[in-house]
């Protein structure tokens, strides 16, 4: 849209003359606010280079017209933003009983922040400061009546980001999907069938993390000396933005139970008694881990752990939490998970007031109120229970 579309005409004069606006706040004793325009140039480009003439760089600098302008026009703002306050004021005892207080105390608050305010230009550069000086008692009103905003944008974005880590690892689970026709078990075995890794581990290629991968040890244990210095290199995804920085435990686990999106650690019923073939994996890398591919071992000992596919998921993969947000010690490399009780409501913690982030077995990510029906979290975590989950799911 063009500029006088979308800016109030009373500002578009100072707009259109000024080339760039800064905004500052400094906080002593007082509070001092700041908004300072510098403007435009004589001629558009900038100041020049080496070996030009004073003259021509004389013609670059700020025009003294436009910043003569722009004091005037700000002037003339700040005097009728004063007017206009000091009117609106006046209707105040006239308002309903249940505004009266609120907007009253805005109002005498915006007064107090206008009385001191002035415009000032500064001769050598050109630049116009609108500034105001605002005492301890009226800086800590305006702290309290914009504090608890900052704090609500800054938890929005804290959400945001936990809930795009859920969709980061959501699509690495399809795409691990992809490559070998299922997801990831909760546990996966290194090269000897018996050595236990955590699914996060095996995700690390399709996250962007295949040399972290390389450098991890799948013939030792998750908790090695070699593989705990694994352990300090933990990518940003599975960390919650609400953990402190220097964290390995994750944030982000998977339910484990017989009917889950992950199955058992001992995989899931498929083979012949569900007469299902076990299906090899690809060559992506992943080839030490049993049941990502067949490894052609008979040993009697060795378990061959195959996740669930999306055709196992028979409620619907939009209807089948995978991941969930979780605050707890778990460091993200171990082996562990929430186990499910179909008789037990699991008990999760989230970080956020009012419930927890979810990832869904078709990628989506949801927030889940902790208001939540147990009988329908439930629902919710098994994949083929055959029944239909009540709406609107809080």
């Amino acid at each position: 849209l063009p500029v006088k579309d979308v800016i109030n005409p009373s500002l578009l004069g100072v707009w259109q003359k000024t080339e760039t606006l800064f905004f500052s706040a400094n906080f002593s004793d007082n509070l001092q606010l700041k908004m300072t325009l510098i403007p435009g140039q004589h001629e558009a480009g900038g100041y020049g280079g080496y070996g030009e003439t004073s003259a021509a760089m004389e013609s670059r600098r700020p025009s003294s017209a436009n910043a003569q302008q722009i004091e005037e026009m700000l002037d003339s703002l700040l005097r009728l933003a004063k007017d206009m306050v000091r009117q609106n004021r006046q209707m105040v005892p006239h308002l309903p009983e249940g505004e009266r207080e609120a907007i009253g105390g805005m109002l005498q608050l915006a007064d107090a922040i206008l009385a001191n305010a002035k415009v000032v230009r500064e001769s050598r550069l050109g630049a116009v400061t609108l500034q105001t000086d605002v005492d301890a008692a009226t800086s800590a009103r305006l702290v309290a009546l914009l504090g608890p905003a900052v704090i609500n944008s800054r938890r929005a974005a804290q959400r945001a980001m936990s809930s795009n880590n859920l969709k980061q690892i959501m699509l690495a689970m399809h795409n691990y999907h992809d490559t070998f026709g299922h997801f990831p078990s909760p546990v996966v075995m290194g090269p000897d069938g018996k050595t236990p890794h955590s699914w996060r581990v095996a995700l690390l290629p399709f996250l962007e993390e295949s040399k972290l991968y390389e450098s991890y040890r799948l013939d030792e244990s998750w908790d090695s000396d070699h593989n705990q210095q694994i352990l300090k290199r933990m990518p940003s995804v599975f960390r919650h933005p609400l953990d402190d920085e220097g964290s390995t435990n994750t944030s982000y686990v998977g339910f484990v139970g017989e009917n889950t999106a992950f199955g058992t650690e001992d995989g899931i019923e498929i083979g012949v008694n569900a007469g299902v073939e076990f299906e090899g994996g690809g060559g992506s890398g992943l080839a030490g881990l049993v049941g990502d591919v067949n490894d052609g071992s008979d040993r009697p000992d060795t378990k061959r752990i195959k996740g669930v596919r999306l055709a196992d998921i028979r409620d619907g993969s939009s209807n089948t939490i995978s991941v969930v947000e979780n605050k707890a010690e778990i460091p993200w490399t171990k082996p562990i998970d929430l186990k499910y009780d179909p008789n037990k409501p699991p008990r999760i913690e989230g970080w956020f007031d009012g419930g927890f982030h979810a990832g869904f077995a078709d990628g989506s990510v949801r927030f889940i109120a902790d208001s939540i029906n147990p009988k329908t979290l439930r629902l919710l975590i098994e994949r083929n229970d055959g029944q239909p989950i009540p709406q609107p799911i809080p």
